[in-house]
């Protein structure tokens, strides 16, 4: 790997991500190649600064710690769900699962926050008609009580 690609948005910071190169030499162009994409913020380094506090102390890593755990806790809870299966194992604060979508559409009108995702081949012939796969995300700032409210409130819907 020439390139990692470490962001911050998702885990706590404000529009902060960076590219380390482990190869330098492949830095160079970086600047032409982000304005040419039209990927450059004025004021950038007010931007980059965040990444003082976030790195310090391991705090990025405490971050991803919780928004791991959340999605472990949600994980734990949906197993215990009859309506609700788990695609896939995950690995981090993303949960792939596969409810009716009438359930989907219940609990997204009870205040409930997550996407449809498209179904992958491997998968279609193992999902019965009326259902599909969902994405579930937890994050940085997700509290157990959420967590916990989500589970309680998928076991209670049923559709009929």
């Amino acid at each position: 790997v020439d390139v990692l690609s470490f962001g911050g948005t998702k885990n706590g910071c404000w529009c902060a991500e960076a590219l380390v190169f482990f190869r330098p030499e492949l830095a160079k162009q970086l600047p032409f190649i982000r304005k040419r994409a039209a990927q450059l913020f004025s004021k950038t380094r007010f931007i980059a600064s965040q990444f003082h506090a976030y790195l310090r102390d391991d705090l990025w890593i405490r971050l991803a710690e919780h928004a791991n755990s959340m999605c472990d806790r949600l994980a734990s809870g949906l197993r215990r769900a009859n309506a609700i299966e788990i695609a896939w194992t995950h690995q981090s604060n993303e949960l792939f699962v596969v409810m009716d979508n009438r359930l989907a559409l219940a609990l997204q009108s009870n205040g409930a926050h997550f996407y449809a995702w498209p179904t992958p081949s491997s998968l279609a012939s193992q999902i019965s008609e009326g259902h599909g796969v969902y994405r579930l995300v937890t994050s940085f700032s997700t509290d157990p009580s959420d967590v916990d409210q989500f589970v309680t409130l998928a076991n209670k819907i049923h559709v009929e």
